[in-house]
């Protein structure tokens, strides 16, 4: 297993998750590489985070992206987190471009109520993969696109399940006790000699950004 492919909804430990999978198998983090947003190399975490570092040209006829051997690819399927110049919608952008991937991992939280939360939040107060003691958020008309967005993805990652024939893993039995954590691993990725250091490292519920209202 040495190309892996995560696609996931916001706000799901699906960076997590992809970190976790480059420290135990020591393979290069590509984190959000179609993201508009992000350009730039992380320099707290040398992530490469934008797809044009890598000299790739954009010629989506065939043969377009020669995924490099031992890498973790982490997207979101967010309507503008694809490649713009890709002839097609985003269900067809993932369809082709998973296929350069041994092994596709398809994430989400199944309680949507908590995710919904954890994005208005982030986009609010700027929480964004830092520890935060939740505050009240404003959710009005001005919030219909994200609400629309938010549904979108729920309906997409549910489609791509399908169109990819891949199962749905959820972040409540990654971030889970020990034995429900090891269990989602196991049938997500495979057995590993010490699964308890990860878990203790990237999974344990304790480690949740984020933390109890003051």
């Amino acid at each position: 297993m040495t190309k892996i492919l995560i696609i996931s909804t916001g706000r799901c430990g699906s960076t997590a998750l992809a970190r976790a999978i480059k420290d135990t198998y020591d393979i290069e983090l590509y984190n959000e590489p179609f993201n508009p947003e992000i350009n730039y190399t992380n320099p707290n975490t040398g992530e490469r985070e934008w797809i044009e570092e890598l000299g790739w040209n954009w010629d989506f006829t065939k043969d377009w992206i020669d995924v490099p051997t031992n890498s973790v690819w982490k997207c979101l399927n967010i309507k503008n987190h694809y490649p713009p110049e890709f002839r097609g919608s985003m269900i067809e952008f993932f369809t082709d471009f998973s296929k350069q991937f041994q092994k596709t991992i398809i994430l989400t939280r199944r309680n949507h109520g908590e995710r919904f939360y954890s994005t208005i939040h982030g986009m609010q107060y700027k929480s964004w993969q830092v520890e935060y003691h939740p505050k009240d958020v404003i959710i009005n008309e001005n919030n219909l696109d994200i609400v629309n967005d938010f549904i979108e993805q729920n309906k997409t990652l549910e489609i791509l399940s399908d169109v990819l024939n891949e199962e749905i893993y959820y972040y409540e039995d990654l971030f889970a006790d020990k034995e429900s954590s090891q269990a989602t691993w196991n049938k997500m990725i495979g057995e590993i000699h010490d699964f308890d250091s990860m878990w203790l490292k990237w999974f344990n519920p304790r480690l949740r950004l984020r933390r109890p209202r003051p």
